[in-house]
């Protein structure tokens, strides 16, 4: 990958997506950006803030992406997605198609969407892309590995 991109997998529960981000996030070239939730179950990879905190900081546009889920806040927040581009490293996320189609409007010709479909035997998937181009088509062998 010469430009460094961002990874947005979307696809069904128990899908397999989870895998994919741990596996590559052992790879240098690859990151997870910092996310804000109000949800104070979530794990340790979200920064959990009060309502009024999500509500202002989407008030100052700080998420490159930001949804209700279940009554909580979710987002992304733009300047991690930023410095870790500008840190020569790929961007991948896990988000449903609404989001990663806010992240493909901000990020353009860097955004990358990949279904990842249902398991059809314990260790096979599908995938496809969405919004293909010739560039992207590399997802599915990252994907598929």
């Amino acid at each position: 990958v010469s430009q460094t991109k961002v990874f947005c997998l979307v696809g069904n529960e128990g899908s397999g997506k989870s895998e994919i981000v741990r596996e590559l996030t052992q790879s240098p070239a690859f990151a997870n950006p910092q996310r804000v939730t109000t949800n104070p179950e979530e794990d340790d990879n979200y920064l959990v803030v009060s309502d009024k905190v999500f509500t202002e900081m989407v008030a100052d546009k700080s998420f490159a992406e930001a949804s209700l889920v279940n009554g909580y806040g979710y987002g992304v927040l733009s300047q991690s997605i930023d410095k870790l581009l500008t840190q020569g490293k790929n961007v991948v996320l896990i988000m449903d198609i609404h989001g990663a189609l806010a992240i493909k409007a901000k990020y353009s010709e860097r955004c990358i969407i990949a279904y990842r479909g249902e398991r059809k035997r314990e260790t096979e998937y599908f995938c496809d892309i969405v919004l293909p181009n010739d560039k992207d088509l590399a997802v599915c062998s990252i994907i598929n590995e």
